[in-house]
């Protein structure tokens, strides 16, 4: 008994046409299934600007001078939050080869705010602020 719906075809009895569509659906079965999967995971987390991120977020600890730049530069507690959230390092404005290793990170919705982070050991710190006005901090 021969049934021809349930005939699978060779591979080279398949023309191009239908070796393109059986890939295809492979492709997109596997898409969908990674996604089912992986869905809630973060894809970018093993980035480096979002490891320095998790770690400046993870270390920061606020001092005088950090307080002092963000009082001046009109920079809020919320701010600094986002910017570690969701900032973008500046590698080409960040000295990570250094000991302590100076990270700039630009905030993500005010592109004017570059805040400089200074990382050494367990503890992370404001060093510099660059805004939209850049006003003269009397900042020790």
């Amino acid at each position: 008994m021969d049934f021809a719906f349930c005939h699978s075809l060779t591979f080279a009895q398949m023309n191009l046409k239908q070796r393109i569509n059986r890939y295809l659906i492979g492709v997109g079965l596997g898409i969908v299934l990674s996604i089912a999967f992986f869905g809630q995971r973060n894809w970018t987390g093993w980035m480096p600007g979002n490891r320095v991120l998790d770690r400046l977020a993870a270390t920061y600890t606020p001092d005088s001078k950090g307080k002092c730049l963000m009082e001046c530069h009109k920079v809020s507690h919320s701010d600094l939050e986002t910017l570690l959230g969701s900032g973008k390092v500046e590698f080409d404005l960040s000295n990570a080869k250094s000991e302590p290793k100076l990270y700039a990170v630009k905030h993500a919705k005010r592109k004017d705010l570059i805040v400089w982070f200074e990382a050494a050991g367990e503890n992370a710190r404001v060093t510099r602020i660059q805004s939209g006005g850049n006003p003269k901090c009397a900042c020790p």
